[in-house]
């Protein structure tokens, strides 16, 4: 379906829980590809200037992130971490942990591979998605929480810009660019994925692999 068509070329399931807080829910919307999907997903973290609400969700609509994705066969969990006026940096961190954990554990409801997932955001999602990747958390067989039986590593992580305004286009260049690393994801073998330059190789622990770019 091409860009331009009226229909947006996804399915949008709204306010999804992906986890719990004290007794608070987290929140995400999901975005199905209507065409042809190609397994993987990537974890859009909403956040700008700290805040994560549903204007932030309307914020990437409007940039036509959730849109271009789609429309290239990518499932989309758009993930809120929250608030400063609640949560901490460390706790909305551990809050897009948890919502990289949920996708992954709802990886064969989506078709989609676990293991090749990928972490975006901008502006203060684009801080917390690096600061994700950078610091991943192994998986816990033993707990009692099925989501903390998946590790957080990502595989392609890209912080980016996006517009201020409808009419601003600006990050353009910047989404291109994280489409060509996702599309490179999408079309490498795992284990030997092409060395490109701008791009550090995962390390043996399964780091996340990086753009130097932002």
């Amino acid at each position: 379906m091409p860009l331009s068509a009226a229909e947006p070329p996804y399915v949008q399931k709204q306010d999804v829980v992906y986890g719990e807080v004290h007794g608070t829910g987290l929140l995400m919307d999901i975005f199905t590809p209507t065409g042809k999907p190609n397994g993987l997903a990537i974890v859009d973290v909403v956040s700008g200037a700290w805040y994560s609400d549903r204007n932030k969700i309307r914020d990437h609509t409007l940039a036509q992130i959730f849109k271009i994705y789609c429309s290239r066969g990518y499932v989309v969990f758009a993930a809120r971490p929250g608030s400063k006026t609640r949560y901490t940096a460390a706790e909305m961190d551990q809050n897009v942990k948890t919502a990289i954990r949920f996708a992954k554990e709802h990886a064969a409801e989506y078709k989609v591979d676990p293991t090749r997932l990928g972490l975006t955001g901008a502006s203060a999602g684009g801080h917390l998605a690096t600061l994700a990747a950078l610091t991943p958390v192994a998986a816990n067989s033993q707990s009692k929480n099925p989501l903390e039986k998946h590790d957080t590593t990502v595989l392609a992580r890209r912080r980016r810009r996006v517009p201020s305004g409808v009419k601003s286009h600006g990050s353009w260049g910047s989404l291109r660019v994280a489409l060509r690393w996702f599309d490179m994801l999408h079309a490498a073998a795992l284990p030997q994925a092409p060395r490109c330059a701008g791009v550090a190789r995962p390390s043996a622990q399964g780091q996340a692999m990086m753009t130097t770019e932002t």
